[in-house]
């Protein structure tokens, strides 16, 4: 066998190129991109040659893991095919099964290395171990210096290897941090808990390296201990600082301190193995337990001095969702056994979540690889193998720490009463090497042992550096244990001979799956240069052929959806070209040009809703791009995505904006009826006491199905995104005549809340503010006077003090606004201060506040319409802007791809009311069951007028 056809060459080329995603910057989205996947897929190649040459091997024989790690393997590999045939869809569980089972030959092909070399053939006669031990059918004699020099060089190719990532994400973030939003560090991983996570298994072997180095190599151990731990406080992560502390709680209640042994003397002397003896070093001023409560302040003190520490009881504000939890239960509730397969978290998370998760169009699908993810893909199963797994390890270490004293004991006795005897060692030289191995043994399971708190928040095993990396150290676990607790298990003939081939088996499946999606990657990077060149027509090419290649992965239909529309709205927004002389008509080829290409782009995120019909993007994307070229198709998709995502923004305003295009031009001045009110306004005055009944809103008979159902959407935009309806009804021609029946329709939605809770309620407050300013604004566009004395005066005195500033200004009382406002430094306050007394407050507004963007730069008109403009309600409308959402993270986190753009903005435009947004006078709802009681009786109300209309929405 030639030089490099060596399973040991082979699983090294292997492993080093998996360890280069932990040095390349980003490496979490590039392990997704064209032509990065090429390296961790040559890595899995590579291992899967290597694994299956280790099983051919005449000599060595292929060695299994032991201490039951072979059982573990099997039973994981069953309970994930299972939960994989049984997936909601199967195709996304592939590429999890390729990593999976490629880690798995990682772990074989590695202990195969360290494993100890037999000195003769394979034998049937009983041979002794060094230590004594011996064992039936198949075992070798042990030189155990090679074996622990191979773990030694293994622990130190992986301290080199952090060493250089944690080089690239100090360059990374001093480069980048005037650019970071938050005091973050996500470098070089893509994510501060991928870096946090990763540290956590790299500080402790960091610390065995310089325990067990000598001369300058302890010192420079020691500073890189330094450096990480740095760059593990620059992460501000929830992670690091849960698995730092787990460890360094277990060390202080433990009495350990990394590297110091018990009960044969100091694990720092002697570990050099060559015939010299070290030097010992003295434990210092502290007993261990001393040293361990020392690091624990030290903890401490760095945890609530960070920028991002929120205080002891405000843990919350660092959760990305906060209902993540509620969504897993529900998933699990449906899903409860072998789960909904791994990868398919984006096909029902959204179908799943409270209604109060979706209060703001920020999407986070996931549950940020918590064990709650390992129940939702896996069920109740995947629990299992989580805690199986914690178990399994925890023994194994045991195991392994009782093997080592046990050794070290034997090898210390006088040499005329040893026991046993190494025939290639010499005493002094074999104690060097069980104590290196028990160093070695120590700060493997303090890695785990760090990594295992810190998983409770975020595993992330998607991150190859981090999922590499556990790999290894349980491979070392495992050589320990195999060499001091006990026989080197060898498969039998006949079952080495029926797996031996596993390894080709899975590598050839792993190519059937590469050539399409990889195929697929690289025309997606092609068509990613036609766009940016403006070739439409280029992209859609190359995108669409790459959806043919792997029809399952909605994402390639639905950014082909995105960019083309977008495309064609960047082709609007530059006109149409003149006619050129003698030629075909350049207009019409070019408005020909853009109908067909909406028309794939319709297509496409049809498509895209079809695979994933659970996903909100997919849906709310094609009803907002649907509302301008086909607005009565519109409804079905946007219901659905309501149906999703009951609180989203904008959804139901869009409904009312796409319905609007389709009425009726208003009749003539002339022709229209004075007396007619098509929504009688309700009573302004909140009732402290409400009735139950819910109040109806159906409008005048007078005014259609449809005029109702805008009516009706209008109201519930308003309810869950009150601000829409202070925007200036002239911006909306289409819907100026029906906004004012919309808003009283929302206040009565409100009253019917609080008609169902009581004053003490936690969202009364906020529930109750909202109404008050809709109902004021309501009498305002309706010019009645609006009765604040029928407010309670600690419902009065619980408001925002802007709004009771308000109802100061609206009584015609400026100084008793003036007060209520006293003690109020935020910029809100000094807007709201400048329009009541201009004279005093402007200046100071102008040079004194960090105005927000929207103000700071059109500081001249605001100036101009606080100057013209002295009734209140009328000056609100003074200022008009208008926003556009987006999502982030589609690939990076959805659905794994990065070959395109990450973020998409969605189509439509909304207006916004600029003065009334950075006034903050409305209060966010949280969670509230009331509300979401009514908002989804309205909501099916709605849905019953649409089918009136002739709009069917899609059942759920």
């Amino acid at each position: 066998m030639s030089r490099l056809l060596r399973p040991s060459t082979l699983l090294g080329l292997g492993l080093l190129c998996l360890s280069l995603f932990s040095l390349i910057n980003g490496s979490y989205a590039l392990m997704v991109r064209w032509p990065w996947v090429l390296l961790w897929q040559g890595g899995w190649a590579s291992i899967a040659l290597a694994t299956f040459f280790y099983g051919r091997s005449p000599r060595h024989g292929f060695q299994c893991l032991g201490f039951g790690g072979d059982w573990a393997v099997g039973i994981t590999a069953l309970v994930v095919l299972l939960s994989s045939a049984l997936a909601v869809q199967v195709p996304p569980t592939l590429s999890y099964l390729v990593h999976l089972s490629g880690y798995g030959l990682a772990l074989y092909g590695v202990v195969n290395w360290l494993s100890d070399r037999p000195d003769s053939p394979r034998t049937s006669a009983p041979a002794p171990l060094p230590l004594g031990i011996s064992v039936g059918l198949k075992v070798y004699r042990l030189p155990a210096q090679s074996s622990s020099d191979r773990r030694w060089h293994l622990i130190q190719a992986m301290g080199l290897v952090g060493l250089g990532s944690t080089i690239v994400g100090w360059g990374a973030w001093a480069m980048a941090q005037a650019r970071l939003a938050e005091p973050i560090n996500p470098f070089p991983l893509g994510d501060p808990d991928f870096v946090a996570g990763y540290l956590l298994l790299l500080l402790p072997l960091w610390g065995l390296l310089s325990w067990g180095s000598q001369g300058w190599g302890r010192s420079a151990w020691a500073a890189v201990v330094g450096l990480g731990a740095g760059l593990l406080y620059t992460t501000g992560s929830g992670v690091g600082a849960v698995g730092l502390g787990g460890l360094v709680l277990a060390l202080t209640v433990g009495g350990l301190s990394l590297g110091r042994g018990s009960g044969h003397g100091d694990d720092r002397a002697d570990l050099s193995p060559s015939p010299s003896k070290g030097r010992s070093l003295p434990s210092g001023f502290l007993p261990p337990w001393g040293w361990g409560f020392v690091a624990l302040a030290v903890w401490a003190v760095a945890l609530v001095n960070h920028p991002r520490w929120p205080g002891w009881n405000q843990w919350q504000t660092l959760q990305r969702d906060p209902w993540n939890l509620a969504t897993g239960v529900n998933v699990m509730g449906a899903y409860p056994w072998w789960g909904i397969g791994l990868g398919n978290t984006a096909k029902v998370f959204d179908a799943y979540r409270p209604g109060v998760a979706t209060v703001s169009s920020f999407r986070d699908v996931g549950f940020s690889s918590t064990p709650l993810q390992l129940g939702v893909e896996l069920g109740v199963l995947g629990l299992g193998l989580y805690l199986g797994w914690i178990i399994f390890v925890a023994v194994l270490w045991g195991r392994v720490e009782v093997g080592l004293d046990q050794a070290l004991g034997l090898a210390l006795e006088p040499a005329g009463s040893q026991t046993i005897s190494s025939p290639v060692l010499e005493p002094g030289l074999q104690r060097a090497v069980i104590r290196r191995d028990r160093l070695i043994s120590r700060g493997c399971g303090a890695s785990l042992l760090a990594y295992g708190c810190g998983s409770l928040l975020d595993f992330q095993l998607e991150t190859i550096p981090i999922a590499l990396t556990l790999v290894l150290l349980l491979a070392v676990l495992l050589s320990v244990g195999q060499t001091y607790g006990g026989a080197i298990s060898v498969a039998p003939f006949p079952l080495q001979q029926r797996l031996q081939a596993l390894p080709l088996v899975l590598l050839a499946l792993w190519i059937g799956l590469w050539i399409p999606t990889d195929g697929a990657m690289a025309l997606a990077r092609s068509g990613m240069g036609a766009l940016e060149r403006g070739d439409l027509a280029g992209f859609y090419d190359r995108w669409a052929a790459a959806a043919d290649r792997v029809p399952w992965d909605p994402y390639y239909d639905f950014q082909i959806g995105a960019q083309l529309s977008q495309g064609v709205e960047r082709l609007n927004a530059q006109g149409l070209p003149q006619d050129l002389p003698g030629e075909a008509s350049a207009v019409d080829q070019a408005r020909q040009f853009r109908e067909d290409l909406l028309r794939k782009a319709r297509r496409h995120l049809q498509y895209a809703v079809q695979s994933s019909p659970a996903d909100d993007l997919f849906n709310r994307y094609l009803g907002f791009f649907l509302a301008d070229v086909d607005p009565a198709a519109a409804i079905a998709p946007l219901v659905r995505s309501t149906q999703l995502a009951p609180r989203h923004p904008y959804t139901h305003g869009l409904m009312a904006m796409a319905q609007g295009y389709l009425l009726p031009p208003p009749p003539a001045a002339d022709e229209a009826d004075p007396d007619t009110n098509p929504n009688p306004a309700p009573d302004e005055t909140p009732d402290p006491d409400p009735t139950p009944e819910n109040p109806t809103l159906n409008p005048d008979p007078a005014v259609t199905a449809q005029q109702s159902a805008i009516i009706q959407a209008l109201a519930l935009e308003g309810f869950v995104n009150p601000l829409f309806l202070f925007n200036d009804p002239a911006q909306l021609p289409d819907l100026q005549n029906l906004w004012t029946p919309g808003l009283g329709a929302a206040v009565q939605l409100y009253d019917r809340v609080l008609g169902q809770l009581l004053a003490t309620s936690p969202d009364y407050g906020a529930i109750l503010q909202n109404r008050i300013l809709l109902g004021w604004w309501f009498a305002q566009q309706t010019q009645q006077p609006y009765n604040w004395s029928a407010l309670r005066p600690e419902d009065l005195a619980g408001l925002n003090p802007r709004v009771q500033a308000i109802a100061a200004l609206d009584q015609n009382q400026p100084a008793a606004a003036l007060d209520r406002l006293q003690g109020d430094p935020s910029p809100a306050a000094a807007l709201l201060r400048a329009w009541i007394a201009p004279e005093r407050f402007l200046p100071a507004l102008f040079s004194d506040q960090p105005l927000p963007p929207a103000l700071a730069s059109r500081l001249e008109t605001l100036a101009q319409t606080i100057a013209d403009q002295r009734s209140f309600a009328p000056w609100l409308l003074g200022l008009q802007g208008e926003t556009r959402l987006s999502s982030q993270g589609i690939g990076f986190l959805f659905y794994r791809n990065t070959n395109g753009p990450d973020a998409v903005q969605l189509p439509a435009t909304f207006p916004v009311n600029v003065l009334v947004q950075n006034l903050s006078l409305l209060a966010e709802v949280g969670e509230s069951a009331a509300c979401d009681r009514v908002l989804q009786e309205a909501q099916q109300q709605l849905w019953q007028t649409w089918q009136t209309v002739g709009n069917q929405p899609q059942n759920d």
